[in-house]
């Protein structure tokens, strides 16, 4: 997993941070900043929880038909110094609109936005595997007609997958109970059915 190689081979370099939300950026200058040139990162740490209605709505549902978690902030922002920001925060980027906002107008810069012709949604899943299955491996497939499972060990006996499909796929948006989500797979997914 790359965050156990990174916490084994690179945590004298690379600090990972979990559950924190990006609130602003700062580029500065050599000597603004405390040496070279960089970024001054703000974060403040989000705690993800599901409801308790939520829970109780959910029980005995599968990971198809459950809920998303709600979060909510908590703790005073947190400000982070570093010589360079790579930046993989999506199309709402804060990044992106401090950017804009320190380096636009006559600065040369500009981001264009293009539109999505592929739009993909997900579902995660829990697969359990046999014995017989390769648990230390990842499995993806691709069904050649709007369906895409990926997945990886999580477990020495389990997987967690993501199900990428088209926001207007009504065959898994219909799939709202555990028989109808089983025979999504059956047809659709046969070799992942098993688990």
């Amino acid at each position: 997993c790359l965050r156990s190689k990174i916490e084994q081979d690179y945590s004298h370099a690379i600090s990972v941070k979990y559950g924190q939300e990006l609130t602003g950026v700062h580029w500065y200058a050599e000597g603004e900043g405390r040496g070279a040139s960089g970024v001054w990162i703000s974060l403040r740490k989000r705690q993800v929880k599901a409801r308790q209605a939520q829970l109780e709505k959910s029980a005995g549902k599968n990971a198809m038909e459950r809920p998303p978690p709600s979060s909510s902030i908590v703790g005073a922002p947190v400000t982070i110094q570093a010589g360079f920001l790579v930046a993989a925060d999506g199309h709402r980027s804060v990044v992106v609109k401090n950017m804009e906002k320190e380096w636009g107008g006559g600065s040369g810069l500009w981001v264009t936005d293009f539109i999505d012709l592929d739009a993909r949604v997900y579902k995660t899943l829990r697969l359990s595997l046999r014995p017989q299955d390769k648990a230390q491996c990842g499995y993806r497939v691709d069904t050649g007609d709007g369906l895409i499972l990926e997945s990886l060990p999580s477990s020495p006996d389990s997987q967690i997958a993501v199900l990428l499909f088209s926001p207007q796929d009504r065959r898994v948006r219909d799939a709202t109970t555990r028989e109808k989500a089983r025979a999504l797979f059956a047809e659709h997914l046969p070799m992942i059915a098993p688990w």
